[in-house]
């Protein structure tokens, strides 16, 4: 701003002496200078210092008075001020500024160039003559010059605002600069108004009588926008002069577009990778997510991604070595499972889960409650066992939500150690016994091959090799049985097994995990009834070595034992025969008999590295949440021993439906339309 105000003083003063130049250069322009004959009026010839207004051939002596000459209109030698000397005979002592030279009249105008109101008109010197002693030539008597006409005060003001616009309701300042045009007049006052239009501008100073730093005030925008006409005014001695009127324009402010923030899309994405020794992080089941190598990425071929939870099912074929799935909200609950191919189109060269494997079924990876864009969610599969441990029913059927799998070694499995067959006849060798497996969504594989091996070769008499898919069970849990008789049930105390009457049924409810093993077995006879509810978890465990028979239920009688568990269901690894060729037909030989009934996952542990032990159970094993069965042959140096035996056998008791309390039976109806026969 200070520049602005410089330029605007010094715009003033050029401006003033432009005019006051161009009068005396009008005025000399209408003289008219005679030759220049006489030699007494200028003596010395040679070098001429005429005015150049003065007419070719006239001439003056180059030394008059000790300045430059010129003629003037009475021939005389006048002084040039050209050169006017500071405190000099022509100027007096402070003007510092004086004309090109005397005017017509014989006078010198001088004026001060800090301060163009000071002048000074002064008369030009008299010319002394010069000469060789001779008479002096008189001095022609001049023409009198008219007395010019004084020139009327006038002036032309401009006013100028930096560029731009003012912005409404933003205080938004602009200075205002009035350039003033003075013709024989001394600016005192400048007032800037405004006189038209709706925007609102507030003007400060009003009134500006600082000549010094030039006119100015500063126009500051109010709340209310449109144009604005403001007008500057120049006042002498509080006399308006003149005035300019400048529009200007107070805009509306610009709302800026406020763009939306990209609601972020709910995603659940990871990768695959090999590596058959991964395991989950932390206690909590398939809530946690698999650890391992990521060294080696898995190529998944004809696999299937599933997002679920309450009201949203989405599902995603799987060609490669990652996925990415989006999913409706950002909840905590969804399961995120990974199906791979099944069966295998290349069983030597399948993939199965490494790590978080459905109980139900090892060709489904699945992680629970699970959220959205929290990073990674990786699955780790390893390649199918070629050898692998698999189990054996003798009477009745199994059935499953998804898939059952038990691939039968046809061509190791030989008797009399071994019958390679999924579904064998109960141990009374009855024709017809053997069962059949059935499913609800998955499949049923008995090899890595084409070859089926549901039933023994003479296991059945028709119906050979059986199966069936697409079959639903009712759901008969804890609260199912226990809203039916649960509230008879007498408080279980300890881990014993409590004494009944043989014609009385004994209903008891226990609080937490119980924990049965060889130091409190529950033997029933055959007229004992037992149902226990088990408000948490059931494990049945051994000694290591021990072998023990730890539920039993002596059969010929009415004898019934079943436990409902709220819970999960473990049989530990030391439950079992280190005999992996026990026969199981064996009467007596069962390591678990009774009905037992889950709402979690039953199951029957194993140890890693070593030969687990065999086990067999006798009744009737409901896990709601799946059965996880880890027993394996395998000690990490002969699979070959998966060859030769089932790792677990389950053996059909007809007689526990037989005696199941009343309470607990249900008639079971299926209706269909079935086209009539005549």
């Amino acid at each position: 701003m200070s520049g602005m105000k410089f330029l605007s003083k010094l715009s003033l003063v050029i401006l003033a002496i432009v005019f006051l130049f161009t009068s005396v250069q009008q005025a000399l322009a209408q003289t008219v200078y005679p030759t220049i004959t006489d030699p007494n009026i200028c003596t010395t010839p040679g070098e001429y210092g005429c005015d150049y207004y003065a007419p070719a051939g006239t001439g003056c002596a180059t030394d008059c008075q000790g300045q430059t000459t010129y003629c003037n209109s009475d021939y005389q030698c006048a002084i040039s001020c050209e050169n006017c000397p500071l405190g000099g005979n022509n100027c007096a002592g402070t003007y510092t500024w004086c004309a090109d030279q005397c005017d017509d009249a014989g006078f010198l105008y001088c004026e001060c160039t800090t301060d163009s109101t000071l002048f000074q008109i002064i008369p030009c010197p008299t010319p002394t003559p010069t000469g060789g002693g001779g008479t002096p030539t008189p001095t022609p008597t001049p023409t009198p010059t008219p007395t010019p006409t004084p020139t009327t005060p006038s002036c032309t003001v401009t006013l100028n605002a930096l560029t731009g616009d003012f912005v409404a309701g933003e205080n938004d300042t602009k200075s205002l600069i009035a350039v003033v045009n003075e013709n024989n007049m001394i600016a005192t006052k400048v007032t800037f108004r405004k006189i038209a239009g709706v925007g609102t501008l507030t003007l400060d100073p009003l009134d500006d009588t600082v000549r010094a730093d030039g006119w100015k005030s500063v126009a500051t925008s109010g709340d209310t926008s449109g144009s604005v006409t403001l007008r500057a005014r120049v006042y002498a001695s509080g006399v308006s002069m003149c005035y300019d009127d400048k529009i200007l324009y107070v805009t509306a402010p610009i709302v800026p577009t406020l763009t939306p923030t990209p609601t972020p899309v709910q995603r659940f994405r990871g990768n695959f990778y090999m590596d058959e020794n991964a395991i989950a992080s932390g206690i909590g089941g398939t809530d946690n997510l698999c650890t391992g190598s990521t060294a080696v990425a898995a190529s998944i071929t004809n696999g299937l991604l599933t997002l679920n939870r309450t009201g949203e099912n989405q599902s995603k074929i799987i060609n490669n070595t990652a996925y990415s799935i989006v999913a409706n909200t950002s909840n905590s609950d969804y399961t995120v499972a990974l199906e791979l191919e099944f069966p295998p189109a290349d069983p030597n060269n399948a993939w199965m889960c490494a790590c978080n494997a459905d109980p139900s079924n090892p060709f489904r990876c699945l992680y629970t409650n699970q959220q959205p864009n929290q990073g990674f969610i990786n699955f780790f599969v390893k390649r199918n066992e070629i050898t692998s441990a698999w189990f054996q029913t003798l009477g009745g059927s199994s059935w499953a939500s998804d898939n059952i799998q038990s691939k039968i070694p046809f061509a190791t499995c030989s008797l009399p150690t071994c019958n390679p067959a999924l579904m064998l006849r109960d141990p009374s060798g009855t024709v017809d016994s053997a069962g059949f497996p059935l499913v609800n969504t998955g499949a049923i594989v008995t090899s890595d091959s084409s070859g089926v091996y549901i039933h023994e070769v003479d296991g059945r008499s028709s119906a050979v090799q059986g199966q069936a898919l697409g079959v639903r069970v009712p759901l008969e849990n804890y609260d199912y049985f226990y809203n039916k008789f649960g509230a008879s049930a007498q408080t279980l105390t300890n881990l014993q097994k409590p004494i009944v009457g043989s014609d009385n049924l004994g209903v008891y409810l226990y609080s937490g995990n119980l924990n049965i093993d060889q130091t409190n077995s529950w033997n029933l006879n055959n007229t004992e009834q037992i149902i226990v509810f088990v408000d948490g978890n059931l494990t049945i465990d051994d000694t290591v070595g021990g072998e023990n028979r730890l539920t039993t239920v002596a059969s010929g009688g009415d004898g019934f034992l079943m436990f409902v568990v709220r819970g999960d269901l473990t049989i530990s690894a030391n439950v079992g025969y280190d005999n992996i060729y026990t026969n199981a037909a064996t009467a007596n030989v069962a390591n678990v008999e009774g009905v037992f009934v889950a709402d979690g996952l039953i199951t029957i542990a194993g140890q890693t590295g070593v030969t687990d032990k065999k086990f067999i159970g006798a009744g009737t094993f409901v896990g709601w949440d799946g059965v996880d069965l880890q027993r394996n042959f395998d000690d990490g140096v002969s699979p070959e021993l998966n060859s030769a035996a089932a790792t677990e056998v389950f053996i059909f008791r007809p007689d526990f439906i037989i005696n199941a309390p009343r309470q607990i039976k249900s008639a079971q109806m299926s209706w269909r339309e079935i086209e009539p026969s005549f």
